[in-house]
């Protein structure tokens, strides 16, 4: 594939081109900086808000419990919860890829290969829309069903909640890894490695937090 920009209309067909080859998308971002990809994911985190927003603001406007507070529940109304919702998945999803290409320079570091902060940004945040993706349609589905918990929603709900969350992250390694290998030079075992990095780093600061708090308790 030829080196490339990707433009704010076309990113959905060239995540899908990407996604599919893997190893043919290497210089898809090769001159695409960090501001720009993070402007477009910006808008397009927008984009994919929007419908659940408009969508949960219609119910609570039918149902006329749009500025309701719930007695000894959250102070804030419905309404001002799910903008604050929207806002937050927006703002969370671009926070998320900046320690995760730190983490995983710092895997590819350890492991001994070579690489800058922005090749392994541009990684991440190709291999992470499916998720994102995958996290919108299902806060599309939440603000049509009451409750988020398995008992409110239902086990099955909840399975497939979980099982298209699996889905994405599934992709989201499947595509780092395969562009590792001849980006990075890494083989299968180094690039898996890099890529589960930033979970592992995350579960072992949340074990540890844990045995902490749970000193003072």
């Amino acid at each position: 594939m030829e080196n490339s920009k990707v433009g704010i209309l076309s990113l959905p067909r060239e995540i899908f081109r990407a996604h599919r080859n893997p190893e043919n998308s290497v210089d898809l971002l090769g001159d695409s900086s960090i501001r720009r990809l993070t402007l477009t994911q910006l808008i397009w985190l927008l984009i994919l808000a929007i419908p659940g927003t408009i969508t949960g603001l219609v119910i609570l406007l039918v149902k006329g419990t749009f500025g309701q507070t719930v007695p000894g529940g959250p102070t804030s109304s419905p309404g001002e919860m799910l903008f604050a919702d929207a806002l937050l998945f927006v703002i969370a999803w671009i926070a998320y890829l900046f320690p995760v290409a730190l983490v995983r320079l710092w895997g590819l570091r350890f492991l001994g290969d070579t690489g800058t902060y922005r090749q392994v940004f541009r990684v991440a945040w190709m291999a992470a829309w499916p998720v994102i993706a995958i996290a919108a349609l299902l806060r599309f589905v939440a603000v049509l069903v009451p409750g988020t918990a398995p008992p409110a929603v239902g086990y099955a709900q909840f399975a497939l909640s979980m099982i298209l969350f699996l889905a994405g992250l599934f992709l989201e390694a499947r595509y780092t890894v395969k562009v590792h290998r001849p980006l990075f030079g890494q083989n299968t075992g180094r690039a898996v490695v890099t890529w589960v990095s930033p979970f592992v780093i995350w579960f072992v600061f949340a074990w540890l937090m844990v045995q902490i708090l749970g000193l003072f308790a």
